[in-house]
């Protein structure tokens, strides 16, 4: 099962969740890649400008920890990821679970019209 937290915090917002879980299933918290004080990019080029860019990082990372399907649970922007890897990786996809999912687009502009 991978935990995909809420944008700001870490894969320690789990904790209250990751006992009972234990119990019937191999749990990973996965830090958000590039969120604030929890990772960094190599270099700019290496930053997920897609869903598509998304769901082939976490490919990567299931790979590396052996996990070829896995149930996947997003609250907020980890929905939003969780909801990416569904659609561009549906085969690494079990089942999805979203808890409020949204996304970050960072700094937009808004036309204001009267």
């Amino acid at each position: 099962m991978l935990l995909l937290q809420a944008s700001g915090v870490a894969g320690w917002s789990w904790k209250y969740n990751v006992e009972e879980l234990n119990e019937r299933y191999r749990t990973y918290a996965i830090d958000l890649i590039g969120d604030a004080g929890k990772s960094e990019y190599a270099s700019l080029q290496h930053i997920m400008k897609t869903g598509r860019d998304q769901a082939e990082l976490y490919t990567e990372i299931t790979d590396k920890l052996g996990v070829g399907k896995a149930f996947v649970v997003g609250a907020s922007e980890g929905g939003f990821i969780g909801s990416n890897y569904a659609l561009y990786a549906p085969e690494r996809v079990q089942q999805l679970v979203l808890l409020g999912p949204m996304g970050y687009a960072g700094s937009v502009r808004a036309k204001v019209t009267e």
